[in-house]
C-alpha cells in the first residue's frame, strides 16, 4: 500500500476523460492539498454555434453517475475552468469520417471533496490537461464538435464539476476523469437532471467515503483491479 510520503509531484496534471474499457490514454497528476468549499460563480452554457455530433459511448470501467458511485470509485471532485482546447489523435470511424481526440487546458477553481485515501490530490489553482474522445468528428473534411452519448461536452471559457479517480495506466499513477457535470452557480446538475448544492454534495461524499474507506483507492492499483468482478 502507498502512503502520502510516496506521492509524486509533477508540474501539470493530465486527465483521461471517462474511464472506458480499452482506453489507453494516460495522465500525470500533481500532489496538493484541498481548498475551501466556498462556491465559485460559474456558467453551464453550452456552445450552440455549431451542431455537436453525438457518438456512441464506450463501456465505462466503473459507474460514475451518482454520488455513491463517485465516493466508491473516485478520489476527487473539483470545479474546473476550461481555458483552451486542441485537437489531437484520430481514429477512422467510417468511410470519409474521422474522429479526433481533444486536449482541454483547465484550471482547478475549487476542491469540493477528496477521498481520505486519495493517492493523488490536487489544489485550487493547479493546471490540468483533460483528454476527451471523441472531441471532434470530420466528415468529408468538415470538422464539427463531438461528444459521447450522455456525456457533457466541456466548452472553453466555461466551468464544470468533474469527478476523478486514481488509476494506474502503463505503470504510472494517474488521475482518470470519471465524469463531468454542468455547474449552476452554487449547484451541480447530476446526470438524472437533479440539481444538488455543491456544499451538500461535498458533505455527502465525505460521509459516504468515510463509511466505505476500505474500498477506496490504493497506490499502484488500477480501476480495473478494483472492480468487484475482477478475477
Amino acid at each position: 500500500m502507498g502512503t502520502t510520503s510516496m506521492h509524486a509531484r509533477f508540474g501539470v496534471i493530465a486527465i483521461t476523460f471517462f474511464a472506458l474499457v480499452g482506453c489507453g490514454e494516460t495522465s500525470v497528476s500533481e500532489r496538493g492539498s484541498a481548498s475551501s468549499l466556498a462556491p465559485t460563480a460559474a456558467s453551464s452554457v453550452q456552445s450552440d454555434t455549431q451542431a455537436t455530433a453525438v457518438r456512441e459511448a464506450g463501456t465505462p470501467i466503473v459507474p460514475a453517475d451518482s454520488l455513491d458511485d463517485i465516493a466508491r470509485w473516485g478520489s476527487s471532485m473539483l470545479v474546473v475552468s476550461i481555458t483552451g482546447e486542441e485537437a489531437r489523435l484520430s481514429s477512422s470511424a467510417a468511410p470519409g469520417e474521422v474522429e479526433l481526440g481533444r486536449d482541454l487546458a483547465a484550471r482547478v477553481e475549487q476542491v469540493l471533496w477528496q477521498h481520505p485515501q486519495a493517492v493523488t490530490t490536487v489544489s485550487a489553482g493547479d493546471p490540468l490537461t483533460i483528454y476527451t474522445f471523441p472531441g471532434f468528428v470530420e466528415v468529408d473534411g468538415q470538422r464539427s464538435p463531438a461528444v459521447p452519448e450522455g456525456a457533457v461536452r466541456m466548452d472553453v471559457d466555461q466551468q464544470y464539476v468533474v469527478a476523478m479517480a486514481d488509476d494506474l495506466v502503463d505503470g504510472k499513477q494517474v488521475l482518470t476523469l470519471l465524469n463531468a457535470f454542468l455547474l449552476e452557480t452554487d449547484s451541480m446538475l447530476m446526470n438524472n437532471s437533479k440539481s444538488v448544492l455543491l456544499t451538500e454534495a461535498a458533505a455527502d461524499l465525505r460521509q459516504l467515503s468515510a463509511d466505505g474507506v476500505d474500498s477506496g483507492p490504493r497506490d499502484g492499483e488500477s480501476l480495473v483491479q478494483r472492480r468487484p468482478w475482477t478475477a
